[in-house]
């Protein structure tokens, strides 16, 4: 989902996205049926040819154009355009 804020409310600090996302699992116990649609449609699978998937939709010259995999990232880092990195 992309949510546009008015130039006056962006998410100018780490602790205003983290207050507002979050990128977790359901509980895979108590929802599964979520936890499953959540990975099914929300996650990218791997992908090209280290993963036997080089027909992947995301593989343009024999890469992943969405950069994946990205390393991990266990803060919040806001840019100074206020994006949070992605890395």
């Amino acid at each position: 989902m992309i949510i546009f804020f008015h130039p006056d409310a962006k998410l100018c600090t780490p602790e205003d996205v983290d207050s507002l996302i979050s990128a977790e699992f359901p509980d895979e116990e108590t929802q599964p049926e979520l936890f499953e649609l959540v990975k099914s449609v929300m996650v990218h699978t791997p992908c090209g040819n280290q993963h036997n998937n080089p027909d992947s939709a995301c593989i343009v010259d024999d890469k992943c154009s969405k950069n994946f995999p990205k390393p991990f990232q266990d803060q919040t880092i806001v840019n100074t355009d206020s994006y949070a990195r992605l890395c």
